[in-house]
């Protein structure tokens, strides 16, 4: 995660011209970073508000609005472990991918020696990889949109606690000056 955030911010400072280019890129991407986030949050609210509500789009929006102001926690909890579940899904589908793509490759260019066998090999290869790369992504979509529901009707239910919250309760001095 830390790579995610500190790497655009040091190709920017290593191909810039101008001396406040990483000044100004570091700004924006710390102001843009968590509106992104939070907009995307009460986008998926406001489709989940009208969608099981029923309601109109401008008070599907107030009402997720007022949902995410209560729990802002939870929902930034769930986007994080969203983020890291995905990261490391992207890990091990490329891992596969890298190790399925050169085995078929070696496969295929062990039978035959001529280069147009070769390169059909590849091609399928390629071709497998990239199918199997669309169902790991449309499961995880699936699945993150399971997540998501889920976290948005508990909500709704009744008044939940962060992780976070729930640790630092356990340190009650903490916790009287945080909340």
């Amino acid at each position: 995660f830390l790579g995610a955030i500190i790497m655009p911010l040091l190709l920017i400072a290593a191909f810039a011209a101008a001396p406040w280019t990483l000044f100004w890129s570091a700004i924006i991407f710390f102001i843009a970073l968590p509106t992104v986030i939070i907009l995307d949050i009460l986008a998926r609210f406001t489709i989940m508000f009208v969608m099981l509500s029923k309601g109109s789009l401008n008070k599907s929006f107030n009402k997720a609005w007022k949902l995410f102001r209560e729990n802002w926690l939870i929902s930034i909890e769930t986007s994080l472990l969203i983020f890291v579940l995905l990261f490391v899904l992207l890990l091990i589908v490329f891992i596969i991918y890298f190790l399925l793509l050169n085995a078929f490759i070696l496969f295929v260019s062990s039978m035959t020696s001529n280069p147009l066998f070769f390169q059909i090999g590849a091609f399928t290869g390629l071709v497998i990889a990239i199918i199997i790369l669309v169902i790991c992504f449309i499961l995880f979509t699936t699945f993150q949109l399971g997540i998501w529901t889920e976290v948005f009707q508990r909500l709704n239910r009744e008044p939940h606690f962060s992780k976070v919250h729930r640790a630092v309760r356990r340190l009650p001095l903490l916790h009287k000056k945080l909340f």
